[in-house]
């Protein structure tokens, strides 16, 4: 008997976890989401550009000194 309700607490966890996988899913694939995670990879990339400039201003300065 305690087989048989572990055995169903399992596949009632693992319904739930499909379910949610599956609406995740559904949520990632909508336009809007995509889009405002775009921005924000983009914000991202011009942040890491911004960053690179400086150390290669910096690094040049620091060469044309010697």
């Amino acid at each position: 008997m305690r087989r048989a309700v572990r055995l169903w607490e399992t596949s009632t966890y693992w319904q739930s976890r499909a379910a949610s996988a599956i609406a995740h899913a559904k949520y990632k694939e909508l336009p809007a989401v995509r889009a405002r995670r775009i921005k924000k990879l983009e914000a991202e990339l011009r942040g890491h550009q911004r960053d690179t400039d400086k150390a290669e201003l910096a690094l040049n300065c620091g060469r044309s000194n010697r």
